[in-house]
């Protein structure tokens, strides 16, 4: 397994992902014009249902401060969200799978005077497995992680979903636009 080594000779491993999860990302995480490559690494590995696992997000330049998390799996998935509230650099959300089952948290961040702040309240968002029908199709409905978080007309918002039930004991998901209450702007 690849080991990267840090500034103080510390050894952290980089986590081994399925194929769809990114680990590594890159953006203009602090503005200033030049891309970054942002990657999750594990601080202190979990056990599944007893103990999270310690992770952190380091950055390519060292001037950016790494996000530390805890998941429940030892794996977790970064998204660049892009510029979502007009200001410099790229907001980051971690999404963080469950011990079990498949609603994930989308947690998103912004980088603002060299700390990481909570862009809004993370939620709980389904995986596409919720969206299968009989045929094991994915529902045209679906909509992937990538585009939970997004702006319109300088508002953002994501996508949460609704669990609708039906009178035959039958039920559906669906996602519902949810206007965003901005933490730090």
């Amino acid at each position: 397994m690849p080991v990267n080594s840090s500034s103080n000779s510390t050894q952290l491993e980089v986590i081994d992902t399925p194929t769809d999860i990114k680990n590594s990302i890159k953006g203009d995480f602090d503005g200033d014009g030049l891309y970054e490559t942002a990657q999750i690494e594990l601080i202190k590995p979990g056990i599944i249902g007893e103990k999270s696992w310690e992770m952190k997000v380091n950055f390519s330049n060292p001037k950016i401060k790494a996000i530390q998390f805890q998941s429940e799996q030892e794996y977790s998935s970064l998204i660049n969200e892009g510029n979502l509230n007009n200001t410099p650099g790229d907001e980051i959300s971690i999404l963080i799978p469950p011990a079990n089952g498949n609603m994930y948290y989308l947690k998103p961040y912004k980088l603002q005077g060299g700390e990481w702040k909570e862009l809004f309240e993370g939620f709980l968002t389904p995986s596409s497995i919720l969206f299968l029908n009989d045929n094991n199709e994915i529902d045209p409905g679906y909509i992937e992680f990538e585009e939970r978080l997004f702006i319109d007309k300088d508002t953002v918002y994501y996508y949460d979903y609704q669990n609708v039930e039906f009178p035959d004991d039958e039920q559906e998901f669906r996602f519902v636009k949810v206007k965003a209450e901005l933490k730090h702007k």
